[in-house]
C-alpha cells in the first residue's frame, strides 16, 4: 500500500466521520403538533339572544342549550334552536329544529333536522305549519325556502310538495314540484 491509497482511505474515513457528526449535531426537527378542529372562541349554554337588523329592530330572537361560535368564519353553530320572527301585524312565526346555522353577518339561518314552522295570529292562535328536513330562512327580508320535501297544514288541508319558496310577513307559501294536496271537509 503506498501513500497515495492511505490518504485516499483516510479522507474517505474523515469524510464519513464528519458527515455522521453533523448528522448527529444538526437540530432535530420537531414532528408537527396535533391541529384537530378549530375549537369555538365562545360557547353560550342555555342561551337566549336577539339579532337586531341594520335599522335596529328585531330581526329575530332564538333560544336553545347549545351556542358555538367559530373563531375564524365567525359563523355560528346552534343545538335545538327556538327562534321567533316577529311580523309587522302582530303575528309571528316560531321554528324548531335539531341542528341550527347562522352566517357571520346574520343574515341567513339554516335549519336542519326535524324542522318544524308555526306561524301565529297576534292573539297566538296557530295559522298554519310547515316541517321539513332543511330549511333557510332570510330574516330580514322575513323569507324562507328550502330545496327539500316540504309538508304545509293548515285548516283542514294539507299540502305537500318539494321545494319552498314563502314570504313570512304576506304568509304566503309557494310549493315548487311534485305538489299533492289532501283537502279534509269540516264535520257538519
Amino acid at each position: 500500500m503506498n501513500r497515495r491509497d492511505i490518504t485516499g482511505i483516510a479522507l474517505a474515513v474523515l469524510a464519513f466521520t464528519s458527515t455522521v457528526a453533523v448528522w448527529q449535531l444538526r437540530q432535530r426537527e420537531r414532528p408537527p403538533e396535533f391541529v384537530g378542529p378549530p375549537r369555538a372562541d365562545y360557547t353560550l349554554d342555555q342561551f337566549s339572544l336577539v339579532a337586531l337588523d341594520d335599522n335596529g329592530r328585531a330581526a329575530f330572537g332564538a333560544t336553545g342549550p347549545l351556542l358555538t361560535r367559530d373563531p375564524y368564519s365567525h359563523e355560528l353553530d346552534l343545538i335545538e334552536p327556538h327562534l321567533r320572527i316577529d311580523r309587522q301585524d302582530g303575528g309571528y312565526w316560531t321554528a324548531r329544529a335539531e341542528r341550527g346555522w347562522v352566517d357571520a353577518q346574520g343574515e341567513q339561518l339554516r335549519l336542519s333536522d326535524k324542522v318544524v314552522v308555526d306561524g301565529h295570529e297576534g292573539d297566538g292562535r296557530r295559522h298554519a305549519r310547515l316541517e321539513t328536513e332543511l330549511l333557510r330562512l332570510f330574516p330580514e327580508q322575513r323569507q324562507a325556502r328550502s330545496e327539500e320535501f316540504v309538508t304545509i297544514s293548515q285548516a283542514n288541508s294539507i299540502l305537500r310538495g318539494r321545494g319552498l319558496e314563502a314570504d313570512l310577513e304576506q304568509r304566503r307559501m309557494r310549493v315548487l314540484s311534485e305538489v299533492n294536496i289532501r283537502h279534509v271537509p269540516k264535520s257538519r
